[in-house]
């Protein structure tokens, strides 16, 4: 079931690594029975060890963010036994409390909201996922929970109490793999409210747990026009038609989806439709050494890779004419690029020997570099950059995406 394995993302069993080495594997295990047990230090202890020693293990990195949660929703439990959200009242000399407060008490609650536990288990798990992302490229479940926490829009905020009822009666039948009932009460949802976009996606869901895919198929292209920028209804939709052999609807479906987000999941499920009609799609993805934000503490590091540190030296260098975002907004006689990433990529690659940028070059003499720097090596961190790139280009992104199953 799709919906069900989103939900339920954080609870799914640790999945063995076959490409590990069996005594890494082993480890792997311990972290596991460390887990189940709660015992969730000890299992975070190993597998950052393990990403440490293979950081292109994807599904290790899966493991450890999944391990970072747990630690993360155990400490919001600590925050409220040690008295919930703190609060800082000042008074004057008189003893008195003073109206609004004043700038030392507003600096030091914000200093308190980021020393308590669960803010700082978040920051740790947040970071694990953009880390794991940028070392390897099938860490699934990490692009998966930055797409939940960060970039999934808001979404059905003023249903009203009938039609939400009538919705927790449905996820009620759903969990209990009741679909029909499942179905009834999504429909009762979706007439009182035809705008409720997660009644009517997981309508489609409901139909697709019985099989039956031409009405999971119907609701759930419903899904994507109310809510087009919302990624899971495009893919509900690729396995949809998937699941009906219309293996060219499917491709097309992902395309679309894949544009809206490519988290990694749409980039398996890209490959596996192209497979069905008989095209290979092959990303071309390599590693990142440092990651794409113009902050500060990025910049001010120093890399053994010389080519990544040129990467890094021209996104200081671009950063002047740069947004907070990585988006080139003044004018300047240094690039005519709109974005820092490609900026500083395009000049990593002009003069480096190492084979690993071969294909980079390949896309640059097509007049592809753009689309391969932004789309095929995409990361959380410059988000904003690729979503700008997409609006302005999304003709382009899709013949690039057809280019690349065709060679």
């Amino acid at each position: 079931m799709i919906k069900k394995t989103i939900v339920t993302l954080v609870l799914l069993p640790f999945l063995l690594t076959a490409q590990l080495p069996d005594k890494t594997v082993k480890k792997v295990d311990k972290a596991e029975e460390y887990y189940e047990k709660g015992e969730y230090a000890k299992s975070d202890e190993i597998l950052q060890k393990i990403t440490e020693e293979y950081p292109w293990s994807g599904r290790t990195w899966d493991k450890l963010a999944k391990t970072r949660f747990a630690i993360y929703l155990q400490q919001k439990e600590y925050d409220k036994l040690l008295g919930g959200n703190m609060t800082v009242t000042v008074k004057d000399k008189d003893g008195k409390e003073k109206k609004g407060g004043d700038s030392l008490a507003t600096a030091l609650m914000s200093m308190l909201q980021e020393v308590k536990p669960s803010k700082k288990a978040f920051n740790s798990f947040v970071n694990s996922c953009r880390e794991g992302t940028r070392c390897a490229e099938n860490a699934e479940f990490c692009s998966i929970y930055l797409r939940m926490n960060f970039i999934d829009e808001a979404t059905d905020e003023n249903v009203s109490d009938s039609a939400y009822n009538e919705f927790a009666l449905a996820e009620n039948a759903f969990a209990k793999n009741n679909y029909s009932d499942a179905v009834d009460h999504y429909k009762k949802a979706v007439a009182i409210d035809s705008t409720y976009f997660k009644a009517r996606l997981y309508l489609g869901d409901a139909y697709y747990g019985n099989k039956q895919y031409t009405g999971a198929i119907k609701y759930f292209k419903e899904a994507t026009k109310i809510k087009p920028n919302q990624q899971e209804a495009w893919k509900y939709l690729t396995d949809a038609y998937y699941n009906t052999q219309a293996y060219e609807e499917a491709f097309k479906t992902c395309i679309d989806g894949i544009l809206v987000y490519p988290d990694v999941g749409m980039f398996s499920k890209l490959e596996k439709s192209a497979k069905a009609i008989n095209k290979n799609f092959d990303r071309h993805w390599i590693k990142r050494e440092i990651f794409p934000k113009l902050s500060s503490e990025n910049l001010s590091q120093k890399l053994n890779n010389k080519d990544w540190q040129v990467y890094l030296d021209a996104l200081n260098e671009i950063k002047p004419y740069c947004d907070g975002k990585g988006i080139v907004t003044k004018t300047n006689t240094i690039t005519k690029q709109l974005y820092a990433d490609l900026y500083a990529f395009e000049k990593m690659i002009a003069n480096s020997t190492s084979k690993e940028f071969d294909f980079a070059k390949q896309m640059q003499l097509k007049g592809y570099l753009d689309c391969y720097v932004l789309f095929s090596l995409y990361h959380y961190d410059l988000n904003a950059q690729y979503q700008n790139f997409t609006k302005l280009n999304k003709s382009k992104l899709k013949d690039y995406i057809q280019l690349l199953c065709d060679l």
